[in-house]
């Protein structure tokens, strides 16, 4: 499942999709990997001083599991990107 796509227009009537940015998995530094329902919002975090390198991806989560009483047991994830 990816629910998160890219896609792009150069008059914004006519939408090229160009693929998957990422996926509803998300590995823990402690080796951990969670399914989440629901993520959205996502915004880029970029280096304060070199302002062109990213360094992490926030975005609003839901957990698949254990998602609490009433499913609303949200919380933001930051994932660091992967330096190249």
């Amino acid at each position: 499942m990816y629910p998160g796509s890219h896609a792009f227009s150069a008059d914004g009537v006519d939408w090229e999709f160009s693929g998957a940015a990422y996926s509803n998995q998300v590995a823990y530094a402690d080796g951990r990997i969670q399914a989440m329902k629901r993520r959205e919002r996502p915004h880029m975090v970029f280096d304060p001083v070199d302002k062109t390198k990213l360094l992490a991806m926030t975005n609003g989560v839901l957990p698949a599991e254990g998602a609490g009483r009433y499913g609303d047991r949200s919380f933001t994830l930051v994932q660091p990107l992967a330096q190249s």
